[in-house]
């Protein structure tokens, strides 16, 4: 299962839910500041990558 949870500068946020299966390995790679402060922007990336292929399945930022 995975989850995702976003918030925007006019105070919205938003959460969506999903299941999915693999037949192999999934690994994702997720680029992240380490802390946030209230006040504080960042930039968020995420990489998924399927069984044993290095090139990535799917990116987000």
């Amino acid at each position: 299962m995975v989850t995702a949870v976003a918030a925007d500068t006019s105070g919205r946020f938003g959460e969506g839910t999903s299941e999915f299966a693999t037949r192999g390995g999934l690994n994702l790679y997720a680029a992240l500041p380490q802390f946030l402060r209230e006040g504080d922007e960042a930039v968020a990336s995420v990489r998924l990558s399927a069984g044993r292929s290095r090139r990535p399945a799917s990116c987000w930022t």
